[in-house]
């Protein structure tokens, strides 16, 4: 009897049950996120011949890169979506280094899902001429300088913006450098092949080749 005060009552009672079981499933996985809450962050990361120093991270609309003089270059995130972006310094013993690569990765219970790579830029040039590839600007050439700045980005959507997220370096070298004279600028890194990754990690597997950089929104957890 479907039409029956005894069957409608169960309907009701039966959705009281699924939002109860959904809240004790989302404190279950609250409790299970805690673990992360006591994860130390890693400024200075060694990856072989690389020594990588990681500044402050920011969630904004733009990512800035390529600057030069007073001027820069950005990138606007598409509506709905933020970019996390942050200054990081290189220094490498190689003339020719391969170079790691970052990730975010949004924290669920207790594992870490990846979100995606961070591009990889450089964050200024000696003068305009110099990022048009008309000279070589020997501050960005790792055969001429130790030491190059870069500023690393990740659009992602405003909810993973928000949501606690562990930026990670994986330890391994393996962004590649590209020239082509005609590109603006003239150089840059990309990932190359042999990249691997993990796409979910546990508090263990960060102990195996990875660096936690930088916990966002912690305080959400």
């Amino acid at each position: 009897f479907p039409q029956s005060s005894e069957a409608q009552e169960c309907n009701v009672q039966e959705k009281i049950i699924e939002e109860k079981q959904k809240k004790i499933k989302a404190e279950e996985e609250r409790i299970k996120a805690l673990g992360f809450k006591a994860l130390k962050e890693v400024s200075n990361v060694e990856v072989f011949y690389n020594k990588i120093s990681v500044g402050v991270f920011s969630t904004a609309k733009t990512f800035t890169f390529d600057a030069y003089d007073d001027r820069y270059f950005y990138r606007t995130a598409d509506r709905g979506n933020k970019y996390i972006s942050a200054r990081i310094t290189i220094t490498s013993t190689d003339k020719n280094p391969k170079l790691p690569v970052f990730y975010a990765y949004r924290i669920s219970g207790d594992k870490l899902i990846c979100e995606g790579s961070f591009k990889l830029e450089f964050a200024r040039w000696e003068d305009y001429a110099t990022y048009l590839g008309n000279y070589s600007d020997n501050s960005n050439d790792f055969s001429k300088t130790s030491t190059i700045p870069f500023k690393i980005g990740i659009e992602v959507s405003d909810e993973i913006a928000t949501s606690p997220l562990v930026i990670i370096c994986r330890k391994q070298n393996c962004m590649v450098r590209n020239y082509d004279r005609f590109a603006n600028p003239p150089v840059s890194y990309s990932i190359g092949d042999g990249c691997t990754y993990d796409t979910t990690l546990t508090l263990d597997d960060l102990k195996k080749g990875y660096a936690a950089v930088k916990i966002l929104n912690r305080n959400k957890l």
